[in-house]
């Protein structure tokens, strides 16, 4: 019988960091603009300092996103999507708050094929009354996509944990 060994440890070469001040970047959003060479052999992680980050994020194949804890690392957007997740990255230790949607919005959101894609450790809090789903990922092929320990937290009845589909 093969062993399957999928959760070692990810070593970085390349490591950006996001802060309020001393960091090199002031949002998630600029370091990922700045991140264009990263492959399968230069793997980067954009390791993200205490704070809230008002920004919607949209993630890049071998680039890793590693926050403080989801208690100390919060990105907040009050009417969008959050993260937009992409093949072979990782979204880990953050917290992800939808604080005031006026229409249906998704707080992970994806349509598109994905695969070696994780979210560890982070709490999505979601609040209002509308009908969105915490992650919703509609691909037509979704492969090794991880959900490890998450915390979902709604105020309302209405919103929906988790919605996968993959054709």
């Amino acid at each position: 019988m093969p062993i399957r060994i999928d959760n070692l440890p990810t070593y970085y070469t390349q490591v950006v960091t996001v802060a309020k001040s001393g960091g090199d970047y002031t949002t998630i959003t600029a370091a990922h603009a700045a991140i264009t060479d990263a492959t399968t052999s230069k793997r980067y992680c954009v390791l993200v300092y205490p704070g809230t980050y008002s920004e919607a994020i949209t993630m890049k194949d071998y680039v890793d996103i590693d926050g403080s804890g989801w208690w100390n690392t919060i990105i907040q957007q009050n009417d969008a999507i959050i993260v937009t997740p992409d093949s072979n990255c990782m979204l880990k230790n953050i917290g992800l708050d939808l604080a005031n949607p006026t229409a249906a919005r998704n707080v992970v959101d994806s349509n598109a094929s994905l695969s070696d894609f994780s979210i560890e450790d982070c709490k999505i809090t979601m609040a209002n009354a509308f009908d969105y789903y915490g992650i919703a990922l509609y691909g037509a092929t979704l492969t090794d996509v991880y959900l490890r320990r998450i915390i979902i937290d709604s105020s309302a009845e209405t919103e929906y944990v988790m919605s996968w589909y993959s054709a």
